[in-house]
């Protein structure tokens, strides 16, 4: 059975482009059912792609939630009667009305260090002080009162060569696919190994400090 998405996007837009391209491809039976953003370039990206798309003309102020910035929040992501809410980049808050209600369905994908998400700055300034050997990314399930279930992980080589731009890129591409595997994995109802997933990326100082 097709699964119906909506994303929330105030990133760049690259696991919008993944997702587009995912159900381009087929690789996943998904509909796009609504794009949310405060960036007119991302709604283009999704209306070129057939996509519906509300946006976001008051975002958030910071430290304030998505559901007190903006009450139509909630309303106009339920509409689309989504089996997932997608968060790309998504910088706001999100209220506890609004994982109530899309409760264990909103997928995030991210960088991170010691469980928390982070930035490829912040993960290069790791690696060159000798705290990580590669980086991380991970998929989960926002919680409303955290503890977030992971979904899955992918390890991300670090080379002594590096530009924070060479870091950022690989890291983008490693998401992209993260966000397809997790959303397949989801679809097919693989909550055993969601819950028994192992969150220990950050102890693999194993054998893979390759350098360039």
């Amino acid at each position: 059975m097709t699964a119906t998405v909506a994303v929330l996007s105030t990133g760049d837009g690259h696991l919008l482009q993944a997702l587009i391209e995912a159900v381009r491809l087929k690789v996943l039976d998904v509909r796009i059912g609504l794009v949310l953003s405060d960036r007119e370039e991302r709604l283009g990206l999704a209306r070129q792609a057939g996509v519906a798309t509300w946006s976001l003309l008051s975002p958030a102020e910071p430290g304030q939630t998505s559901d007190e910035s903006d009450p139509e929040l909630v309303q106009q992501i339920a509409a689309v009667r989504p089996d997932w809410v997608v968060l790309d980049g998504w910088s706001h808050r999100l209220g506890r009305a609004f994982l109530a209600h899309f409760s264990y369905r909103v997928v995030a994908v991210h960088p991170f260090l010691s469980g928390v998400s982070c930035t490829a700055e912040e993960i290069l300034a790791a690696f060159l002080r000798g705290e990580i050997k590669q980086a991380a990314c991970r998929g989960c399930l926002v919680a409303e009162g955290g503890g977030d279930p992971l979904i899955g992980s992918a390890e991300v080589p670090i080379y002594r060569s590096d530009t924070l731009a060479m870091l950022a890129s690989r890291l983008r591409q490693a998401e992209q696919r993260l966000l397809v595997q997790s959303l397949q994995r989801l679809m097919v109802g693989d909550e055993e190994q969601i819950d028994e997933e192992d969150d220990s990326d950050d102890d693999s100082d194993d054998d893979s400090d390759e350098e360039e």
